[in-house]
């Protein structure tokens, strides 16, 4: 196979450029597209590439002085159509009669007028509409393959009427599609993040099938998969991954030493710990998020919960606003002063312990002094580091190293785990379009 040519849109760190690389695909980028410079900053470093590869702000780039590509990724911006983002992707407002309404590609390409007085319409929040500059990037050039990925929130957006608009749109531009909506617990990551991925291949590349949509499934995918199928929606069978074990704990991603300053204050967290006891912490089969209860926080209830490191983390977010890192519960191994420390059991007068915090014993000539360090079952709680956040996005250590070498604060470190999409689940996405259909079409 020859050197696979991919263009990157709405880049963040490159979580598709990390996934072909942890397969071995031999690639080569053409460009990237992406307006935040700290996420800039993170990406050069990581892939190890200038910054003029970057086109910058795709709906203001030159489409035609862009190379030709077999590969557009596309994770486009995702809080327009989440519950948090009010859901008002693709909708557009009149400046004359405040009508809402959707648009189609071809409204965007030609100018959006209102559908009542024909009056002009503006966006109610861009981010919503820059699926078309993708569309508009893959109908110039045409790659083999398109990939778009976004929240789970997508497929009932505007009623499934964004779902239909976005797959007419991949259709009429020359595309067949398929679609799934893959959770990262499945794919060795102890993280429970929903996201739908959508695949283009081109038509002259792949034969129209009808989806094979499983009986027994009900879920929010395969009603938005029914839907599309009563439109006639040009489609094909991806052969997707399997989702159906959960293999890691959340225990399995965290630092060995984090530093102090990601505990909470024991002032917010006391009531907690009080509740938690010296019990251990349920084990039980992994397969969610386990709260364990509530930190004293003003603000959202979310920001409020702690888990148990026995279970999944949460969805990662921007984590943005204070206080918004998924929080733990931590158990702690105490190190306490003893006496005779070669009589473990041995009853004697006076006191062979001291309680954690007191001094030690006062050395002499006579006394052997040691130290106990025990199980004893106190909890603390804690955020989750910024590098444990990127390992629940699957990148590896020496990535975040990367970036964190780059000057690149906790907070954008954070924020950029948040945006990411998780590598693991795009390297079996890969690995089957590459067998599939990548080597196939170049033999």
């Amino acid at each position: 196979m020859s050197k696979l040519r991919v263009m990157s849109l709405f880049s963040g760190i490159g979580a598709f450029e990390a996934a072909l690389r942890n397969i071995g695909v031999d690639y080569e980028l053409i460009g990237f597209s992406e307006i935040d410079k700290y996420a800039i900053k993170s990406y050069c470093a990581i892939h190890n590439v200038s910054e003029t590869l970057n086109v910058g702000d795709i709906s203001k780039a030159k489409k035609d002085n862009i190379p030709y590509f077999d590969l557009l990724t596309s994770g486009f911006p995702c809080p327009t159509f989440s519950v948090a983002g009010g859901r008002d992707g693709m909708e557009y407002k009149c400046s004359n009669c405040s009508h809402e309404h959707l648009i189609t590609y071809e409204d965007y390409k030609k100018g959006v007028k209102c559908p009542k007085c024909e009056a002009v319409s503006k966006a109610k929040d861009e981010r919503g509409t820059l699926f078309f500059e993708t569309a508009l990037l893959a109908e110039e050039k045409k790659p083999k393959f398109v990939i778009l990925e976004n929240v789970k929130g997508l497929i009932n957006s505007g009623n499934g009427q964004v779902l239909r608009i976005i797959s007419e749109t991949m259709n009429n531009i020359g595309y067949r599609i398929d679609l799934e909506l893959l959770n990262s617990k499945f794919f060795n990551v102890p993280q429970n993040r929903e996201r739908v991925y959508i695949i283009g291949i081109r038509e002259d590349l792949v034969e129209n099938e009808q989806w094979v949509v499983g009986q027994k499934r009900n879920d929010v995918l395969s009603k938005g998969k029914k839907r599309l199928q009563e439109i006639n929606i040009k489609s094909f069978n991806f052969k997707w991954p399997l989702q159906d074990t959960v293999t890691k704990r959340l225990r399995e991603i965290l630092e060995d030493f984090v530093d102090e300053k990601y505990y909470l204050n024991e002032e917010k967290t006391k009531k907690l710990v009080e509740q938690l006891g010296t019990a251990p912490l349920q084990k039980q089969e992994v397969r969610e998020p386990l709260m364990v209860g509530h930190v004293d926080l003003k603000g959202h209830d979310a920001i409020k919960r702690v888990y148990s490191p026995e279970g999944l983390s949460p969805t990662l977010t921007t984590m943005g606003g204070g206080h918004r890192e998924p929080k733990i519960a931590e158990k702690q191994k105490e190190v306490r002063a003893v006496l005779t420390p070669e009589r473990e059991e041995k009853r004697q007068n006076g006191r062979r312990f001291k309680e954690n915090g007191e001094p030690a014993f006062t050395v002499n000539t006579i006394d052997r002094h040691g130290v106990a360090i025990g199980e004893y079952p106190k909890y603390k709680i804690r955020k989750l580091s910024p590098l444990e956040c990127w390992r629940l996005q699957a990148f590896d250590d020496e990535d975040f190293e990367k970036a964190f070498a780059a000057g690149i604060s906790n907070s954008q470190l954070y924020k950029q785990a948040g945006n990411s999409i998780t590598v693991s689940v795009l390297e079996s996405i890969f690995q089957e379009l590459i067998h599939t259909y990548v080597n196939k079409e170049s033999e």
